[in-house]
This record gives structure tokens, C-alpha cells and sequence, in this order.
């Protein structure tokens, strides 16, 4: 996921500006970007326990030799870009 091109986003500026006959700059209220990040899984502060058949209680990562502890704690970052119907 990356961050939208500046053209690419004036490009929008533009035909939101002639569409709704309102200044360059009033479009930067029905036009933007921004970025969310999210941490599914932040193991150093809480741990997912998984309750056994037998009643025992293990941390996910002893409970599954194929659980990859990296995959879910990684941070994943998103770009969006927001504006009105064109």
C-alpha cells in the first residue's frame, strides 16, 4: 500500500472544484488523504491464551508450532483517499 501522488490528487481537486463550482482551495474540505496503522497483535504487552481440551491454558505461540507470532505483530499502514462522487 503506498501514498497517493500529489498529481493524482490535484487531478481530483480539479474536477471536484469544476463539478461543484467551488475554489481549489475549498477542496481540500471534500479532498484528502490520510494514513491508519494498525497492530493486531502487540506480544511484548498482552499474550492470546488458548484454552485445550484438557482445560490447560497456553500462550498461542506454544500452542501451534505453525503460528508465526511475526506475521500478527507486525504493523500494517494504509493510505486512503477520500472525496465526494465525481
Amino acid at each position: 500500500n503506498e501514498k497517493f501522488l500529489e498529481k493524482e490528487i490535484n487531478k481530483l481537486k480539479q474536477k471536484v472544484s469544476e463539478k461543484y463550482n467551488i475554489s481549489i482551495d475549498d477542496t481540500n474540505y471534500l479532498v484528502f488523504t490520510g494514513k491508519v496503522s494498525n497492530n493486531a497483535y502487540q506480544y511484548h504487552k498482552t499474550h492470546i491464551n488458548i484454552l485445550m481440551k484438557n482445560g490447560e491454558i497456553k500462550d498461542i505461540t506454544d500452542a501451534s508450532d505453525q503460528f508465526n507470532i511475526d506475521a500478527l505483530s507486525k504493523t500494517v499502514n494504509k493510505y486512503f483517499l477520500c472525496y465526494p462522487k465525481i
